[in-house]
């Protein structure tokens, strides 16, 4: 045998084995697709190998990996919080934008840069958090305790000191800044906070708000009120002041971060407060595919909860839990709707705490967006979220199956090609050496 029927035979048994390994990685995927048996779990994600890699100051550099068992898992995100060694408090927390779609049995690492404020001086524990916006808890991790020298001076909030009251309540109670007190929509807050002034001049400073629905990693909630008049703190000078605060416009969970700004900025707080009433929360929606062809029954597994309005405040609220109904729409890529609407009332199951609902997708559905809106019996929107889901390139019926077509072409393309140079050069030679 020559060596053009060696390298024709080679190629062909190249292309053979090819193929075949490829044939059976789709059929393998196809299984795995198909499958719906996870449709049960909405979030099985944890955080592994976390650790320090570096510290340089206060500079951090982390490493981690996001790990996800079963079910498909969007919209995942993750931050870093410093929390004083002997305090119960959150001195820092810093919420990365990135958000990630965790296929099922999958593991995405991140190295991440992460810098504490230089007027931080002390011993911290440092943790991972991870959540998605509607603040379902994903996983955290300790990565144990840092010292921090402070390299900067600042008008220093203590933190210990600060307390909260609803503005015109006679019994004058103070309230912690974590305790998620509930307030009427009639009601305000104020804040009162000792501060220390130790940089070297005088400081005028005015408050700098942001407020979150349920936690740092939720949206952004529109709010109103809040002080904007200066506080002046002298050279050294150590003084309470008190500041009236923003407030949530609908009856929900609410985080709402601050601090002082000047020249120089204070550290900064965190408060939690209930704008009371009926409310109710979208926490987490999953798939049971990231694709769907047409046709086809799919299901969402819905993680929810609805709030009757009765919190340690309040004088009145529903014995039971309100009637809320949820609505979603699924749309593709091209933004064109790929399902039938969903619409449907919730009922609160205590012996399972999600709520399967299924729906009949009328098109090709990649990358699928489920816009999802809860509503209470007179219609009022108690919460409105959207969840992307990424078709994984490794697992989409559409991309993979006309891929095998690709293949097949190619490989007949390339079996002419050689039997045309093999009939050619028999034809010139008269017989094959």
């Amino acid at each position: 045998m020559n060596l053009f029927k060696i390298s024709l035979f080679g190629l062909f048994l190249s292309l053979s084995l090819a193929f075949s390994s490829f044939a059976f990685a789709v059929e393998e995927v196809q299984t795995t697709v198909d499958g719906v048996g996870s449709a049960n779990l909405v979030a099985t994600v944890d955080i592994v190998d976390a650790s320090i890699i570096n510290q340089v100051g206060n500079k951090f550099q982390i490493y981690f990996a996001l790990e996800n068992e079963q079910g498909l898992q969007t919209g995942v995100k993750y931050g870093v919080q410093l929390i004083p060694e002997n305090g119960s408090y959150i001195a820092h927390e810093q919420v990365y934008e990135e958000s990630l779609t965790l296929y099922e049995n999958s593991e995405q690492s991140r190295e991440i840069e992460y810098t504490a404020p230089s007027y931080l001086g002390g011993t911290y524990i440092l943790q991972l958090v991870s959540m998605n916006e509607s603040s379902f808890p994903f996983g955290i991790a300790n990565l144990g305790k840092v010292k921090l020298t402070a390299t900067t001076k600042t008008v220093e909030i203590d933190t210990k000191s600060c307390y909260l009251q609803v503005v015109g309540d006679k019994s004058q109670t103070k309230y912690q800044l974590m305790q998620s007190i509930d307030i009427q929509e009639s009601e305000m807050l104020t804040l009162t906070c000792t501060a220390t002034n130790n940089t070297a001049g005088d400081e005028t400073m005015y408050p700098v708000f942001e407020t979150r629905y349920m936690s740092a990693f939720g949206g952004l909630a529109p709010s109103q009120g809040g002080d904007d008049k200066a506080i002046t703190f002298k050279k050294g000078e150590k003084k309470a002041f008190t500041i009236d605060l923003p407030k949530g416009d609908i009856s929900q969970f609410y985080n709402l971060s601050l601090f002082l700004k000047g020249s120089v900025s204070s550290n900064f707080l965190t408060i939690r407060y209930i704008v009371s009433g009926i409310s109710g929360s979208i926490d987490k929606i999953s798939l049971d595919k990231d694709y769907y062809d047409r046709g086809v029954q799919g299901t969402m597994t819905l993680g929810w909860q609805a709030r009757a309005g009765q919190y340690a405040r309040s004088t009145s609220g529903a014995a039971s839990l309100p009637t809320v109904t949820f609505e979603a729409t699924i749309k593709n890529d091209k933004g064109s709707e790929c399902a039938n609407p969903i619409k449907q009332e919730l009922k609160w199951d205590v012996n399972e705490s999600n709520t399967k609902i299924p729906f009949e997708i009328s098109s090709k559905c990649m990358n699928p967006t489920v816009s999802a809106t809860m509503k209470d019996k007179d219609g009022n929107i108690l919460d409105q979220k959207e969840f992307e889901f990424k078709s994984n390139p490794m697992n989409d019926n559409g991309t993979k199956l006309p891929m095998k077509s690709i293949v097949i072409g190619v490989v007949a393309i390339i079996l002419v090609i050689a039997l045309s140079m093999y009939m050619k050069r028999k034809n010139n030679n008269g017989q094959i050496a």
